[in-house]
């Protein structure tokens, strides 16, 4: 008996038919997961990309800016940059002019405006993100133009589409849903500083 046993499980480890049908089942869920995966990345990276091109050329417009801006320059700009990144998700701007003051050795905030009803940066906040702003002389100005978008990672089927046993929305791979935050400064180019029409 226990040399049948052996015969057969010896035949049956030597047999090669039907063995790339077993490496495929194997490897093709692997190799499908992979390819969503280089998508899924390469899609946010691109995304990100975008984000921070659109944000570099609302600053050089800005920064081109002789005359004061209002609150609809304001959300021309808003609908420029939706433009730019071309995407169906939330989004919103800030822009915001500050002053370094050598005797205070601190950023005063001329004026700082956001679309989206979104808050506007102060003396008291703008320390928050002083150290992202580049040393200045005293008395120079620069342009802080902050944009915002929540980016949900593609998952091929609407957001909405769910079913009782799966959420397809959880098919992302470790990327999850978050706001890309891109900060950009420059420095007026015609005028001494950009000014809000108050």
């Amino acid at each position: 008996m226990f040399k049948y046993i052996k015969s057969r499980l010896g035949q049956f480890l030597s047999e090669t038919r039907a063995s790339i049908s077993i490496e495929a089942v194997i490897v093709l869920p692997m190799l499908a997961w992979a390819y969503v995966g280089m998508y899924l990345y390469f899609d946010a990276f691109r995304t990100q990309n975008t984000n921070l091109k659109a944000a570099y050329t609302l600053g050089d417009m800005l920064s081109r800016e002789t005359d004061p801006i209002d609150p609809d320059y304001l959300n021309g700009l808003q609908t420029v940059f939706d433009y730019l990144t071309n995407t169906g998700r939330p989004t919103w701007i800030r822009v915001t002019v500050v002053t370094w003051d050598n005797v205070d050795e601190e950023f005063d905030v001329n004026w700082s405006q956001a679309t989206a009803g979104q808050p506007t940066w102060t003396d008291g906040t703008i320390a928050d993100i002083e150290d992202q702003i580049p040393a200045m002389s005293n008395g120079d100005t620069a342009i802080i133009v902050e944009t915002n978008m929540d980016y949900v990672p593609i998952t091929g089927l609407a957001d909405d589409v769910q079913t009782s046993t799966m959420d397809f929305r959880q098919f992302a791979l470790g990327i999850p849903a978050f706001t890309m935050h891109n900060l950009v400064i420059t420095s007026p180019r015609f005028a001494p500083q950009l000014l809000w029409e108050s």
